[in-house]
This record gives structure tokens, C-alpha cells and sequence, in this order.
């Protein structure tokens, strides 16, 4: 298996400059194994210009406000069919997913000759008739009175044969069977109200053999089926779907599942992503019907309740199951993408290298999201490199040091039949940023949320959508006001989720590839990125801003798509300052302008050619007419060729940098005395003048303790020395703690110092405290009374006891506390 061992950029830094900042080494030096930029191959980018279907260009014929200030719009595509869509408004109660969502999970159940049923409804070859099943099927509305299939024209209740909802098409194939959820129409005259359903769709006979599953697929909304437009939270049961048996043709039936598992196996941010997508993908279920083996059965699929959304069946098979394995990668996982220059990454034997970017020695899981398996296989190398697997369904790896690692893969079973390995990345590099050697030169390489493995397999290609779709200016307005059947509405940018990470990563710009015709942009508009913060409660905080007017917009060549380059600035003390940002928690990054009159631009996209395998990341912003600033999740809307747009030919340059130290106390002698600490940092201390670089903030930093840096070597580490004076008489106790930050990375530590009274007394005494469930436990054989001082001198808690106590601690902040006990003992601990 693959390691590759890097060398620190704080070993390297002497002697080493780089062009923008000489005493900030980022650079990431390969070993001679290392890694080769090559020029991207060209075919990667497309000429041509995509376009949306026709049925995208629909008409939204209600909308329902919810109470905080978001909608629910019914929108009827040109086939006639229904759907709902969530319009979210960026206020306090909106959310964003804040995790990698499983709703677009890339997994598929294969079909096999052999099967004991299997049915695409693909006979239905576009008859007329509403209402169509399979022959030796059967369909039954158990409502009262029963729906029926309408003549012609008209909103159909029942379960019947169609192309799609004109915004999902067939699994595979041409047709499925859908079943339009009943809606409410308040505008109608008279008004008419949902109505409940309970409509079955019936297979004929069959008698399972061993080893045989039903499978099928699902098109359905997780979001719709749990949500409560109340209470606003997925507390609700709707139109869920069931499956029965029947062993006596109908006469009684077994559920043997139903979709709720599946439903709220999703996270409450993966649930609100759902909500507002123009699509819904499809999900590979899995029943065990084991136990009716060489039985002649009946399957119903019931599609029952009030309120949720329509659903689509297609591919419904009885037979073996052959699994397909699909993972997906931590959080904190960056794809690397293309240069700013255009080049991709090499193995150095002319073979591209799909490369990620993870933390320094970080615990990260990786999740198997395969549809469905009896059991799993993990491969990934340990810590020295060597093979290694597991059987646990989601893989804690390693954490792992500075170098790069064969990435995870993963297999799936289900009884004898085993699945391809999926595997996401060729390698992931832990721990700093990549940079390549380039001749004379260095090329760096920047996070992406777009796939490069994709677009090497040319399931993907860069390109751009007519109409603006994914722009800014007239067009793109009055594009989106169609779309969506508005007046007003503008464009305000586009923007990409960086979910929250498992570790903190600094950011200092980001760019995107636009595309304008002469005279459509010039320097009277100024382009903008902006880096919100994605707050607990799903509102955004801006945290930084950059900007690029349209004559800095950076080609390298004939051969490259122009890109805006953003460097982030934040304000301080009234001026803006380049902001090197600390990021510990998810962000969106926003791409717009402030356009000038009749100017306007497009954005770049990488546009998949399966969109059922790619995850859902490019946003659109923007101003009602009211001026209430949205957003609307676009991955999913349908173009001509088959393709979906997969996420912003853009890119960000995250550091994984470190500041790590075994020790973060020190607990000082009354009459003074040193402490060396080692510290692992990614970045030297100290620049070549002797100058810190790393910085040292605290309470009582230079009036009773001073902190000093070295640099380390290829051997040794890099050392923090903290000094502390004598304690001054009359003074039992101090303690404080102080920061140590370098270049963005943080690190906190503590210092104490207590009388030699308490020392002794330390020494001998029975008198105990430990921290428990995050409140103090002491227990004294003489002791009757405790007082709690924090760092900062304060007495924070005093209590009476007998024999043993609980102090309620469970809100103090973490820090080292110092007990005083009525029997002169002193005790130190840290929560």
C-alpha cells in the first residue's frame, strides 16, 4: 500500500522562499517518489454549452408561506405532473446541510437474468390509458369512496405508468409507476383540500427461491415524508410507502417494511437539503423475504397517508442481490482539483492522480452508505503503510501522520455475490496543503468540490449552461424568474458548501472560473467572493470578502478558462487587512458581483453525465421581489444531455497546518522556575531574523510569566520555553492561560503556581478531587469545606460536605482549577 512520508514545511523553511509571504512556508515537498503536474487533458472541457429541457421550464401554480419566511412551492411541470419544492430564506431558521449529504448516495442494485420477477414497466410503451400496471398486476384504492384513474386529463390519484414527473425521469428505461400526492388548492373555486390515500400496487404471483430479495427503486422525498409545517421539524408521518405479502391472494397481509427506517436515517440537515431540491434522486431498497421461500405470494407496494409528496417505482425485482458498495468521505476530506494554471496531478508514469487533502494525525470515519449488505470489507493501509482491513461498517482509519496514504476502499456482500471495491480517492495527503515542483517553479493545487476522478473517466466535463443559469445579469434574471414563475427575482451569486470539518484548516482565497463575451464585463462592475459562517440555527454570518476586477481575471493561456481570483480581506481597525481565516466550523463561499448596467458573466460548471452517482453543492442566491434574500439548491436540474450540473469549477486553498503539543499545563514551584515545552508545528516559530512568528496572548503573559520560542530541526522539535517568577508573599495562589497561535493555527495552555504550604500538604494529604460527568467529586477524611478558584484568581464555587461531595461544574469552562480545602490542602485539576 502507498506512503508516501512529506517533509514538514517547518523542517524546510530555512532558505526557503516563497513569492507571497518569504516567512510563511507552505510548501509540501514530495519525496523522490514524488508526484509530476501535468496538463490537463482538454477534452475535459466543453465547447458546447448545455441547455435546460423544456420541462424544467415550469410553472409554479401555488405557493405556501411557512412562518419563517420560507415557501412551499407546487410547481406542474409541461407533462401535467405535480411536485413540491422548498424555497428557503436565508433567515435565522434556515438551514444548510452541515454534513456530506447521503441523499445522492452513489449506490445501485444490478438486475440479473435469473430473477424471479423482474419488471421496468417498460410494456407500457406509452399507452393512453391513466392508471396502467403490468399485465397480471393489479392496482386498488382503499380509500372511501376509492380514487380512480380520470379519462384523459387530470390529476391522477392512483398508482400509473409515466415517463417521470417531468424533473426526474425513469431509474433506467423509459417509464416507472408514479403515484401524484393529493394537494391542497385554495385558489380553486370551490376550494379543495388534501385528501388521504391508501393505494395499492399489487404484483402478480410469484414463489421466491432461496437466496432471493426484493429489491427496487425508490424516487422519494425524505424531507416531504417527514415534515411538519407546524411545528416546523420532521416530527410528522405523511404519505409513506409499505410493502405487504400475501400468501392467500389477498385475503390477509404481512408488512414486511415501510420507508420510514430509511427516512429518519437522515440527519435533520440532510432532510432541509432534500426539501428545496428540484429532484428527487432515487434510493435502492432492500426487503428480506427469506421466510416465504418456495411459497406462491403476492407483493403490494402501498402508498398511504395525507400531506408528504408523489413517489416513482421502477426496476422492482425479485432475485438474487448483488450489492454495490458506495462510501463516502469525512468531512474534513478535501478533493484536490486542477492548478490555477489548468495542470492535474500525476503519479509521474503519466497517470492521474484523484488526490485529497485530510488533517494531521485526526480521527475521521468513513461512512458506507451501500444501499444494502450483509457484511463489508474495509482495505486501508495503518500507520506504517502496510495492508489492513476490517469488518466494521463505517471505518475509523488511523490517524495518521504527515505523508500520503492509499485511500480507503470498501466491499459489500450479500450471501455469495460481493460488489466492486469502491474507492473515492488514489491517495489522501494528511496534513498541510499540496504543492508540486514545476520545473523552476511551484504549482500549487487547491481544494475543489468538484470530482476530477469523474471528469478523467469523462462521466464529467467543465462547461457552460445557455441562459445563464449559473450567472449573473439580465439573462440569468430573467431565466430564473421563468423557472420559478416570478417577477423581481436577482441573481446575487452562486455559492458551494464546505461542510464542518473534523479539524480546523486556515483559508486565504479561493477562486472561480467565469465566462463573458467582449464588452459584457468591465472594470465598472467588480466581482466579489465572500466566506459566510454557517451559524447552529442555519443563518449565515459573513467572515471575510474579496474582490477581482474583471482586468486582473487570470488566463494562462489560449488553452485555459479565465479565472477570478479572491483574496480574503477582513476589516480591521477600519482598514482592510488580507485575513488568513481560522476555520473550524462549515462555510459556504459565495461567488457574485456588483454589476454595472447590461453587464453580466457566467460561471463555470462541471456538468455530470450520471447524476444519480454525484453529491449536490451549487446554490443559487438570490433577492426577491421584496428583497428577502433565498437560496435554491440547482445540482439537480435537468439539461438536454442527460447531464446535472455537479458543482462550481472553483476552488479554495485550504492548509491543514498544526500546532500540537502532549502537555498543555504547568504548574509552577512558589519560587519560580521554567518549563520547556515540545511543540509539532507545521510552521517554524521563528523566521531566519530571529523574529517570532508564532504569538503568545494570556493574562499575566510579561507581569509574572513570559513565553519564548525555537525552531526545531530534521530531529528535534520545536520548543516553547515559559518562565515564571517567584510567587510574591502573601499570595496563596495565581494561575492564568495563554494562547499560542501561528499563522491561524491555535493552541491553549495553563499556568500555575500555589504556596509551599499547599505544596506539602499536597503531598501527604488524603484530601481527593477528580472530575466526573464534568462536575468536581473531593472526599476528605478532616476536610468540611472547599472553595473552587479559576484561572483568573476567582473564586467560582464553595461547598460544605461531610466525608464526600459533588460539586455542580458542568457549565465552568474548561481550564485548570485550584481546591482549597479547610484542612490547608491544595489541589490542582484540569476540566
Amino acid at each position: 500500500m502507498r506512503k508516501m512520508v512529506l517533509f514538514s514545511a517547518a523542517v524546510l523553511a530555512t532558505g526557503v522562499a516563497m513569492a507571497a509571504n518569504p516567512t510563511k512556508v507552505t510548501e509540501t515537498r514530495m519525496s523522490s517518489a514524488g508526484l509530476r503536474a501535468e496538463r490537463m487533458n482538454q477534452q475535459v472541457f466543453s465547447k458546447t454549452a448545455v441547455s435546460l429541457r423544456m420541462n424544467d421550464k415550469s410553472n409554479v401554480v401555488a405557493s405556501k408561506q411557512l412562518k419563517d419566511g420560507s415557501s412551499i412551492n407546487l410547481v406542474k411541470g409541461n407533462d401535467g405532473h405535480l411536485y413540491k419544492v422548498l424555497n428557503r430564506s436565508l433567515r435565522a431558521s434556515d438551514k444548510i446541510a452541515q454534513s456530506k449529504s447521503r441523499i445522492n448516495a452513489p449506490a445501485v442494485m444490478k438486475a440479473d437474468e435469473n430473477a424471479t420477477l423482474f419488471e421496468g414497466f417498460e410494456s407500457y410503451e406509452g399507452q393512453t390509458s391513466r392508471g396502467w400496471v403490468p399485465e397480471g398486476w393489479s392496482q386498488e384504492s382503499k380509500t372511501n369512496p376509492p380514487h380512480v384513474a380520470p379519462e384523459g386529463k387530470g390529476t391522477c390519484l392512483v398508482w400509473e405508468a409515466t415517463k417521470g414527473d417531468g424533473f426526474t425521469s425513469a431509474y433506467s428505461g423509459t417509464y416507472v409507476e408514479r403515484v401524484q400526492v393529493s394537494i391542497a388548492d385554495f385558489t380553486a373555486d370551490p376550494i379543495t383540500f388534501a385528501e388521504q390515500q391508501d393505494e395499492w400496487l399489487i404484483t402478480k404471483a410469484i414463489t421466491p427461491k432461496t437466496g432471493d430479495y426484493l429489491t427496487f427503486q425508490l424516487c422519494y422525498s425524505p424531507f416531504f415524508t417527514l415534515f411538519n409545517e407546524s411545528a416546523m421539524d420532521f416530527s410528522s408521518v405523511n404519505n409513506i410507502l409499505e410493502v405487504l405479502v400475501t400468501t392467500d391472494d389477498g385475503k390477509t397481509w404481512e408488512k414486511v417494511w415501510d420507508v420510514l427506517d430509511d427516512a429518519r436515517s437522515y440527519t435533520v440537515d440532510e432532510l432541509w437539503d432534500d426539501g428545496s431540491s428540484f429532484v428527487r434522486p432515487y434510493h435502492p431498497m432492500l426487503v428480506n423475504i427469506s421466510k416465504y421461500v418456495g411459497k406462491n405470494i403476492k407483493i403490494a407496494f402501498r402508498y398511504y397517508g395525507i400531506n408528504g409528496e408523489s413517489m416513482m417505482l421502477d426496476d422492482i425485482k425479485v432475485g438474487e442481490a448483488t450489492p454495490t458498495a458506495a462510501a463516502t468521505a469525512p468531512n474534513a476530506v478535501f478533493p484536490i482539483g486542477l492548478s490555477l494554471d489548468g495542470y492535474n496531478l500525476s503519479d509521474g508514469s503519466g497517470n492521474v492522480l484523484n488526490l485529497a487533502l485530510a488533517p494531521y494525525k485526526t480521527s475521521l470515519e468513513w461512512t458506507n452508505v451501500s444501499p444494502a449488505f450483509e457484511s463489508c470489507t474495509w482495505t486501508y493501509p495503518d500507520e506504517e503503510g502496510n495492508e489492513t482491513t476490517s469488518s466494521s461498517k463505517n471505518l475509523e482509519a488511523p490517524e495518521y501522520g504527515f505523508a500520503q496514504y492509499d485511500a480507503p476502499s470498501l466491499v459489500t456482500k450479500i450471501g455469495s455475490k460481493t460488489s466492486d471495491a469502491a474507492k473515492l480517492y488514489d491517495a489522501v495527503q494528511y496534513g498541510g496543503s499540496v504543492m508540486i515542483r514545476n520545473g523552476d517553479s511551484y504549482l500549487s493545487f487547491d481544494a475543489a468540490m468538484y470530482d476530477l476522478n469523474r471528469l478523467v473517466s469523462k462521466k464529467a466535463k467543465f462547461s457552460l449552461a445557455n441562459g445563464g443559469v449559473f450567472g449573473m445579469g439580465a439573462t440569468s434574471d430573467a431565466t430564473w424568474n421563468q423557472l420559478l414563475k416570478t417577477e423581481g427575482m436577482k441573481v446575487t451569486g452562486m455559492g458551494m458548501f464546505i461542510p464542518q470539518p473534523a479539524a480546523p484548516y486556515t483559508l486565504s482565497s479561493a477562486n472561480a472560473v467565469v465566462y463573458y463575451t467582449a464588452g459584457k464585463l468591465t472594470d465598472k462592475s467588480q466581482l466579489k467572493a465572500t466566506v459566510y459562517k454557517v451559524e447552529d440555527d442555519g443563518s449565515f454570518t459573513a467572515m471575510a470578502e474579496g474582490y477581482c476586477s474583471p482586468s486582473e481575471i487570470y488566463k494562462a493561456d489560449d488553452k485555459s478558462y479565465p479565472k477570478a481570483v479572491f483574496y480574503f480581506e477582513r476589516e480591521i481597525d477600519g482598514l482592510p487587512t488580507q485575513a488568513e481565516l481560522f476555520v473550524d466550523y462549515p462555510i459556504v463561499i459565495q461567488f457574485s458581483a456588483d454589476l454595472a448596467e447590461g453587464e453580466e458573466f457566467d460561471f463555470v460548471n462541471a456538468f455530470d453525465s450520471a447524476p444519480k452517482e454525484v453529491e449536490n453543492n451549487v446554490y443559487v442566491f438570490f433577492n426577491d421581489a421584496s428583497g428577502t434574500r433565498k437560496m435554491i439548491n440547482t445540482t439537480a436540474l435537468s439539461f438536454e444531455d442527460g447531464s446535472a450540473a455537479a458543482g462550481l469549477y472553483a476552488s479554495f486553498d485550504a492548509t491543514y497546518s498544526w500546532l500540537r503539543s502532549d502537555e498543555d499545563a504547568f504548574e509552577a514551584k512558589p519560587a519560580g522556575e521554567s518549563k520547556t515545552f515540545d511543540l509539532d508545528s507545521y510552521y517554524n516559530l521563528v523566521n531566519s531574523k530571529g523574529e517570532n512568528l508564532a504569538t503568545a496572548t494570556g493574562e499575566g503573559l510579561g507581569d509574572w510569566y513570559t513565553v519564548s520560542f525555537a525552531n526545531g530541526s530534521d530531529t528535534e522539535p520545536a520548543k516553547m520555553t515559559v518562565t515564571v517568577n517567584a510567587l510574591p508573599e502573601g499570595t496563596d495562589v495565581r494561575s492564568s492561560y495563554f494562547d499560542v497561535e501561528v499563522f491561524g493555527m491555535m493552541k491553549r495552555f495553563y499556568v500555575a503556581q500555589h504556596s509551599e504550604a499547599g505544596v506539602s500538604d499536597l503531598a501527604v494529604s488524603a484530601t481527593k478531587a477528580f472530575v466526573n460527568g464534568g462536575n468536581i467529586v473531593v472526599s476528605s477524611p478532616k476536610a468540611t469545606r472547599v472553595a473552587v478558584y479559576n484561572v483568573a484568581g476567582q473564586k467560582v464555587a464553595e461547598q460544605a460536605f461531610a466525608g464526600k461531595a459533588t460539586i455542580k461544574a458542568s457549565d465552568f469552562a474548561k481550564g485548570i482549577y485550584v481546591l482549597k480545602f479547610n484542612d490547608n490542602t491544595v489541589l490542582k485539576l484540569t476540566k
